[in-house]
C-alpha cells in the first residue's frame, strides 16, 4: 500500500507556525522592514499642512481677541497673517523633508537590524491584566475619595466641625462661663418664677 497523497481541491490550509487556532486570542509578530518613502513624504506632508492650517486659523482668532481687548496695540492683522503662513510653510517643507530622510535611514538601517518587530491580535476578548488592575485602582480611589467628601459634609452639615473663629456657641456654655449671681433657668412647660417646676404659686 503506498502512502496517501495530500488533499487536493478540500480548501484546508496548515495553520501558520506559532498561531492558536482554538477560540481565543491569537498573537502574530510582524517585523516592518522596508518604509515607502514616497508613501511617508504624501502623508507627513499632509498632516503638517492640516497641523499649519490650524496654527494660522489659531493666529488669527487670537489676533481677533488681544484686538478687541487692546486696540491699535498689536499689528495689522494682514501682517500677523503673512508670518503665519511663512512659518507654517516653512514647518510643512521641513518637516516633510526630515520624513522622507527618516523613512530612507530606516531602511538603510533594517537592513542590518531587520526592522521594528510589532505585534499584533486578531481577537480581544477583555482588557489586558495591566489595564484590569488599573482600572480597579482607579475604581477604588474615586469610592474612597467620595466617602471622605461625603463625611466631612455630614460633619460640617451637623456642626461638628467649627471654625477656630468663631465664637464660643451658647448652648455649649457651662455654668462657670456664666456671670455671678445669674440662676440657671430650668427649662420645661411647668417653669415657675417662684421655684421648682409643677410646684403652685403662693
Amino acid at each position: 500500500m503506498g502512502r496517501p497523497g495530500p488533499a487536493v481541491g478540500t480548501g484546508h490550509r496548515p495553520a501558520p507556525s506559532g498561531a492558536r487556532t482554538g477560540p481565543g486570542r491569537r498573537t502574530i509578530r510582524l517585523r516592518l522592514a522596508e518604509a515607502d518613502p514616497w508613501s511617508v513624504m504624501v502623508t507627513s506632508s499632509l498632516v503638517l499642512g492640516g497641523l499649519g492650517v490650524l496654527a494660522v486659523v489659531t493666529a488669527c482668532v487670537a489676533w481677533i481677541m488681544l484686538e478687541a481687548l487692546a486696540p491699535d496695540v498689536l499689528p495689522a492683522l494682514t501682517t500677523v497673517l503673512g508670518v503665519a503662513v511663512g512659518v507654517v510653510s516653512l514647518e510643512v517643507v521641513l518637516g516633510t523633508c526630515l520624513a522622507t530622510l527618516a523613512a530612507f535611514l530606516y531602511n538603510l538601517s533594517a537592513q542590518y537590524s531587520g526592522g521594528v518587530e510589532i505585534a499584533v491580535t486578531d481577537g480581544l476578548i477583555g482588557p489586558t491584566p495591566a489595564a484590569s488592575q488599573a482600572l480597579l485602582f482607579l475604581a477604588r480611589t474615586r469610592a474612597r475619595v467620595r466617602r471622605q467628601l461625603r463625611n466631612r459634609l455630614r460633619f460640617r452639615g451637623t456642626g461638628a466641625l467649627r471654625h477656630p473663629l468663631d465664637g464660643p456657641d451658647v448652648r455649649t456654655r457651662t455654668v462657670a462661663d456664666r456671670p455671678a449671681g445669674a440662676r440657671p433657668e430650668a427649662d420645661g412647660a411647668g417653669r415657675s418664677d417662684g421655684g421648682a417646676a409643677g410646684q403652685p404659686r403662693p
